[in-house]
């Protein structure tokens, strides 16, 4: 982190100094989206607009265009050379505090003005802090004004949409409308779904003490729904205390009207990956150690995306794009994999591809016929009793990977019929499973004991 003072004297330096030392997430916010707002300000208090060329790194006198140059010694350890830098984020607060005293008519109040040579007022809480509440509205602005991803660390229950202004491509004139339908028939046995969805995201369920690893977990839902109280947050406590940052996915549902609504799962999956690839450095997660679950239905989804991570089904909107959507391994649940009359769960297939699909269909998303050597190792489980989806799903997918020579490892238990979860698993032998994939995953080096 680099020194971001000046105009101190030497005692107040080191203070600051070590106060930046420490906010490296301030540091990363306030020079990614602070500057953009603070060129907009001039138009929105009516302030003349400043001369010169704002923020480059050129030796422009940023507090002179201001009239706030008196009694400042303009020297910025980060440039080195005197000249303020956009990169600055001290050089921000202290411009964001300029124009948080100015009044309606554009005219700086003088009673609000320090005596202290007529410099601004900065207070050493605002540098130990990270943020008043004033500049928390000033970055939230400036984040809408410049289209920006918020570079902070991830929190649970932050919610991050998955594209570019919220609604997903082909989904603008879908008439789905959110809802949330309560089916519970037990007050402390909940039972929801999630159905018109057409703004894609992520909830993030950060542990503790993170360990790099993220899964992205994808409820099931036959294509129509989402469930929410079961194989979404139950899978964040049990992979939590292994360090996991798990991001719980709501995704677009085939059927609720989008352009190419066949292809809505994967496009969502694919962007998912993406989106936390992108951002894995400032959420404090591998590049290399983004898993997908995905259970019933999304599992279809999970089984596509390990297949057809390369397969182009979107135009790219930004650069998150450039990225690869390959999963660096899979946790499927009961999947639904083939679109096969005698394998495919048909309420699924419906909702994905319509009734009566073509054989051409019927073959390009059954996730089994497209797997190859690069698709990602997958943990697979799945009960024999299961009247829903047809076991042979998660067979055919698993031989297929070990075809091409990929790492798979199938778990068929005799009972658990389908949808178990992990709460509906309990008292019966799959409700080890858990454990078993929990192994699984520490072979693979993903994670390492409970913390």
């Amino acid at each position: 982190m680099r020194d971001h003072v000046w105009g101190v004297e030497n005692d107040q330096r080191q203070r600051w100094k070590e106060s930046c030392e420490n906010e490296n997430a301030l540091h990363a916010t306030i020079s990614q989206t602070s500057w953009s707002v603070l060129e907009v300000f001039p138009f929105i208090f009516r302030l003349p607009e400043p001369q010169g060329v704002i923020g480059t790194h050129d030796e422009v006198d940023i507090f002179a265009n201001i009239g706030l140059t008196a009694g400042w010694e303009k020297e910025c350890l980060n440039c080195g050379d005197g000249a303020l830098n956009r990169r600055c984020p001290r050089a921000a607060l202290k411009l964001a505090e300029h124009y948080a005293r100015v009044d309606s008519a554009g005219v700086v109040d003088d009673n609000k003005a320090s005596t202290d040579n007529n410099k601004p007022v900065v207070g050493d809480d605002m540098f130990r802090s990270g943020f008043t509440a004033g500049l928390a509205a000033f970055l939230a602005a400036s984040v809408m004004a410049a289209g920006a991803a918020f570079a902070a660390p991830l929190k649970t229950r932050d919610v991050i949409e998955l594209w570019p202004g919220g609604v997903g491509p082909g989904s603008e004139k879908s008439p789905a409308q959110l809802t949330i339908t309560e089916r519970s028939k037990v007050a402390y046995w909940p039972d929801r779904i999630v159905t018109g969805i057409t703004r894609p995201n992520l909830t993030a369920f950060v542990p503790d003490k993170p360990n790099g690893t993220a899964v992205i977990v994808a409820p099931g839902g036959a294509y129509s729904r989402i469930v929410l109280d079961k194989e979404a947050a139950e899978m964040a406590r049990w992979l939590n205390p292994y360090g996991v940052t798990v991001l719980l996915m709501q995704y677009r549902l085939p059927a609720e009207g989008h352009v190419d609504g066949k292809d809505v799962p994967l496009q969502d999956a694919q962007r998912a990956i993406r989106m936390v690839r992108q951002h894995a450095g400032e959420w404090g997660l591998q590049p290399d150690k983004i898993g997908f679950l995905g259970a019933s239905a999304a599992g279809h989804m999970a089984a596509s995306l390990g297949a057809e991570f390369a397969k182009k089904v979107y135009e790219p909107v930004d650069t998150a794009d450039s990225l690869s959507a390959r999963p660096d391994f899979l946790l499927l649940l009961y999947p639904v994999v083939s679109m096969d009359d005698k394998l495919t769960h048909v309420e699924s297939r419906d909702n994905l591809l319509g009734k009566d699909p073509s054989p051409e269909l019927i073959k390009e998303y059954s996730a089994d016929l497209h797997v190859t050597r690069e698709s990602p190792p997958t943990f697979i489980v799945v009960a024999k009793d299961d009247p829903v989806v047809p076991p042979e799903n998660s067979v055919r997918y698993h031989e297929a990977l070990q075809k091409v020579g990929v790492s798979s490892e199938l778990h068929a238990f005799a009972e658990g019929g389908h949808g178990f979860g992990i709460r509906d698993a309990r008292q019966l032998p799959v409700s080890d499973w858990p454990n078993l994939a929990a192994t699984w995953m520490k072979a693979k080096g993903y994670i390492k004991s409970p913390q």
